[in-house]
């Protein structure tokens, strides 16, 4: 019948390609096998402990744990197996509400519990002096708030002892003095009203550098246009009084300006100086007096305990895989893939072989038939 289906040629190409079936096929098994046997069992040991799990959890994959456990290690594992990165990769921990599980895996369950509890061991005693380290830690924050606070007082009193001594000094005003009286000795020998004019706005530059009080007894003003002798001796001897002089000629008084401007700029230099310290010594204070404040909140916390429940202990036989099972796992997975390869061959070879007159011809018949 025309719908029965013909398997002689499916059996054919199976047949046709036998040898890329079985090499598939043998190929996975090998691989399967040799994974399967050359791979070491594992063994896992598990040590359950209770705590604060949210708080402690992150302690318990710290180095310096690895590094305890190492110690107490030493006599029951090698030198390689007791390295900080061996240990690290092979203890996990996970928590389950407040109860907090360590695993350690390894070749053998006796390694493999000796590890989980030795570790265990040094996360406990890690989390312990953590805490306890916490009220040393608060009161040498104090002393060094204290500290602190004492060089920011004693910054902040050397800069206002220099201010009121700058402000007794006050250098900035006999400055200006001295460069008025100068210009007014410049100014003084001529006569006529433009020396009067003169004269004025030169007072009137005084008083416009801030100093907004003008000398007691001083009449002297642009509306007069011009000023008299007797106005003039006035106002040298109140600038010779405000710059701190007396009877310096024009020459000597250009010498007394200079060292005024270098005492000013002195003064302006150390005050700047004290300022930068005390501001720097006020940022250091309150650095410290922030970690005072959060180390003493830590210490006023309740602290997590953390406790053992149970220890781990050697589990006979260890994980192990199935091994018959994973090959005849992969030989069933390599026959699978070596006949849909061989299928696949077959119909790449027919695609690219070219048609048969003959066969095209006999087929041709058929159909007209």
């Amino acid at each position: 019948m025309e719908d029965e289906i013909d398997l002689r040629k499916y059996l054919q190409v199976l047949l046709k390609h036998w040898k890329i079936i079985a090499g598939i096929t043998l190929a996975a098994v090998v691989i399967s096998a040799g994974v399967t046997f050359l791979t070491p069992p594992e063994a896992r040991a598990t040590v359950l402990c209770t705590g604060d799990a949210k708080t402690l959890l992150g302690m318990a994959k710290s180095p310096a744990v690895a590094a305890g456990a190492a110690e107490k290690l030493a006599g029951k594992l090698d030198a390689g197996e007791r390295r900080t990165g061996a240990l690290l990769n092979a203890v996990s921990a996970a928590a389950r509400d407040n109860l907090i599980d360590i695993t350690a895996k390894s070749t053998s369950p006796q390694k493999a519990a000796d590890i989980a509890n030795a570790w265990t061991e040094a996360y406990i005693s890690y989390a312990t002096d953590y805490y306890k380290k916490l009220q040393p830690a608060s009161d040498e924050m104090k002393t060094q708030a204290a500290a602190a606070l004492a060089v920011y007082n004693e910054k902040n009193e050397a800069l206002a002892e220099f201010q009121e001594q700058v402000k007794r000094n006050d250098t900035g005003n006999c400055l200006a003095c001295a460069e008025l009286l100068y210009d007014v000795q410049k100014l003084a020998p001529g006569s006529g009203q433009t020396t009067g004019i003169a004269l004025s706005q030169v007072f009137y530059q005084y008083q416009a550098k801030a100093y907004s009080t003008m000398f007691p007894g001083a009449n002297i003003s642009p509306e007069k246009g011009q000023v008299t002798p007797g106005e003039i001796d006035q106002l040298i001897n109140m600038l010779e009084k405000g710059a701190g002089i007396s009877g310096q000629s024009p020459e000597v008084l250009l010498h007394t300006i200079s060292d005024m401007k270098l005492k000013k700029a002195a003064e302006t230099m150390t005050l700047d100086e004290l300022t930068y310290a005390r501001d720097t010594t006020r940022s250091s204070y309150m650095e410290a007096a922030k970690q005072q404040m959060n180390a003493e909140l830590a210490r006023q916390a309740p602290k997590p305990q953390l406790r053992l429940i149970e220890i781990a202990i050697p589990v006979d036989p260890p994980v192990t895989t199935i091994k018959w099972l994973n090959i005849g796992i992969a030989f069933v997975l390599g026959l699978i893939v070596g006949v849909f390869a061989a299928f696949g061959l077959e119909y790449f070879q027919n695609r690219k072989r070219p048609p048969v007159n003959g066969v095209i011809a006999s087929k041709a018949k058929q159909s007209h038939d």
